[in-house]
């Protein structure tokens, strides 16, 4: 006999949820084109600094605490 059948899990698109400002719209859209053109679809933090420098980033003041930091 087989085993009983579970109820299926709804799926939830996490994305769907939440409001991107335009910054991070734009950064996840340079990302992702980076991506692509690259062929890279894990690309290191240092490929990641030199899409957000080629967006105009730039240091502009000394480091504060961490978002998140307690």
């Amino acid at each position: 006999m087989p085993p009983p059948r579970l109820p299926k899990r709804a799926r939830i698109d996490s994305a769907a949820a939440v409001d991107y400002t335009d910054a991070e719209t734009e950064f996840m859209k340079a990302m992702d084109r980076y991506k692509r053109e690259n062929r890279r679809p894990f690309p290191t933090w240092s490929e990641a600094l030199q899409v957000a420098l080629s967006l105009g980033y730039r240091k502009v003041e000394a480091a504060g605490p961490l978002p998140g930091a307690k």
